[in-house]
Order: C-alpha cells, then structure tokens, then sequence
C-alpha cells in the first residue's frame, strides 16, 4: 500500500514539475569517496526526499544467484545491529517518515520521504539500514 502511495506521490511532483509549478536546477557533485550526489531543491513544501541508487540489479545476477538483489534489499528493513523490524518501523512511523526499498533491472534503491523537522531521525534511520 505504501509502495503505490509512494508512486502516486512521485506521479505528481512530476506533474507539478512538468506544469513548471515546482522549478529546480539539479546539481551534481561526485565525492572523494565516489559517490555521487544530486540534489534537487525545492522549497515549495516542507517535505525531503532522499533516494539511495545502487548500481546492482537483476542484469546483475547470475542464473545460480537470480533473485538475490531483491532479497537482500528486502532484507534490509528487516532489521540491523541496532534496531530490528520493529524498531525501524516504529521510529519512521513516529516521525513521519516512509522508508522503501525497490529493486529494478539495473539498479536498485534505498528511500525516505520525511518532513524536515523529523530530518535527522530519517537519516538516521536511513544511514543504519544502508
């Protein structure tokens, strides 16, 4: 249920960007460690958004291993060293916020969707489960 909530809501902002109602220049910037950054501001709404791509997806894998990109970003908000299912659901839900994972044919991903007053609760979250 979240995950179509999730695209409806992707569906609009894209609509709304489309309509030049939410207008952004993204920025790109590769880090020393190379990871690579956009960012996208819009101020139009307290919301932040953060999508973690992974270069790894089912073009990925092998006949003996097919499946296990999406097992193991399922599996990732099934729990760390320092919170389990629960736990992770219960902050996110108490502040707010929406944590996914997906996988694709050749990437997969990490979200949150948060207010900024709960930010650094998300990223919290965000950060332990990545």
């Amino acid at each position: 249920m979240l995950t179509k909530a999730f695209r409806i809501s992707f569906l609009v902002i894209f609509i709304l960007f489309l309509c030049g109602l939410v207008v952004a220049e993204p920025v790109k910037q590769t880090l020393k460690n190379g990871i690579t950054v956009i960012l996208n501001k819009d101020t139009s709404s307290p919301i932040i958004a953060v999508t973690v791509f992974v270069k790894t997806g089912v073009f990925n894998e092998k006949e003996e291993n097919n499946g296990i990109t999406k097992l193991v970003f399922e599996l990732l908000l099934k729990g760390t060293k320092t919170r389990d299912a629960g736990k992770i659901a219960e902050e996110s839900e108490s502040a707010g916020a929406y944590l996914d994972s997906d996988t694709a044919e050749d990437y997969s991903t990490v979200s949150l969707i948060c207010i900024q007053k709960y930010f650094t609760v998300g990223l919290d979250l965000l950060s332990d489960v990545i």
